[in-house]
């Protein structure tokens, strides 16, 4: 049946049920006639309620048309001007507005919206100032993943997966702010190009590893549950600046953690 035929048929029962109520007695109407008489005080009482339940079942019956009725108009302030429900297109353009400018990522099911991602990393940065750790935090706007940079030498002893306290504070911190949602987590750890000399560590490999192992046991202690993390060890092989200076071999030290918006894994 039509909206319209059905809004039609809610007005006629309406007005069906106004008409039936009963009407109030007249001022001039004639008195009743001398012989009548009740059988019984308790018969009086009994047709009293009868009277009152009566206004009572009519009464809810008119509140049920009228909700009936509001249900319907909130049902069509749902359709567009076509008549049609919107598309999931354009719900995902109105959720758009509250992500980060440029964005274009649909929600997660199971995870955050675009608004909570965006306060996410605006609450990470925040926790990165506070631990006084190096690194940066950004929102990728294509993919709306995460993608923390943590810089080794604040976080890590020289030449060691072991972290620093200003290290492993902020990963705890990271930790409290990610638990509870449904993202999948990848951490990766990066060196620079300097051969290793170190038994524990014979190789680039090793230690990235080591160091991305290392985050990954800190945000399982701290609530993080194990089946949504990942660990990689990129050893020397993707550098972000030119090893051949200083301050590049520092940012190449590093590890990544990475909030990803579409399971990888």
């Amino acid at each position: 049946m039509a909206r319209a035929e059905m809004l039609a048929e809610l007005e006629k029962k309406l007005a069906a049920l106004i008409e039936s109520q009963p009407k109030p007695a007249e001022t001039g109407a004639s008195p009743a006639p001398q012989d009548f008489r009740l059988p019984r005080k308790v018969s009086a009482s009994a047709a009293r309620e009868s009277d009152d339940e009566g206004w009572l079942t009519a009464y809810l019956d008119t509140m049920t048309l009228l909700l009936s009725f509001l249900v319907i108009l909130i049902a069509q302030a749902t359709f567009d001007a076509t008549g049609q429900p919107p598309t999931p297109d354009e719900l995902e353009q109105e959720q758009i507005v509250f992500d980060a400018p440029g964005a274009q990522v649909a929600p997660l099911e199971g995870g955050l919206t675009p608004l909570s991602q965006q306060a996410l990393a605006n609450s990470l940065q925040l926790a990165m100032d506070g631990a006084e750790v190096a690194g940066t935090v950004s929102l990728q706007p294509e993919s709306g993943d995460i993608h923390m940079r943590i810089y080794g030498d604040a976080s890590f002893l020289p030449g060691s997966a072991a972290m620093t306290e200003r290290g492993a504070e902020f990963v705890a911190h990271v930790a409290m702010l990610i638990y509870s949602n449904q993202q999948r987590i990848s951490v990766e750890g990066h060196t620079d190009n300097i051969p290793s000399t170190s038994d524990r560590f014979p190789s680039k490999w090793h230690l990235s590893s080591a160091r991305a192992n290392t985050v990954v046991n800190y945000l399982i202690e701290n609530g993080v549950r194990p089946t949504r993390l990942r660990s990689i060890g990129w050893g020397d092989t993707r550098p972000i600046q030119d090893n051949d200076t200083a301050e590049g071999r520092a940012e190449n030290r590093r590890v990544t953690i990475t909030i990803h918006r579409f399971a990888p894994f």
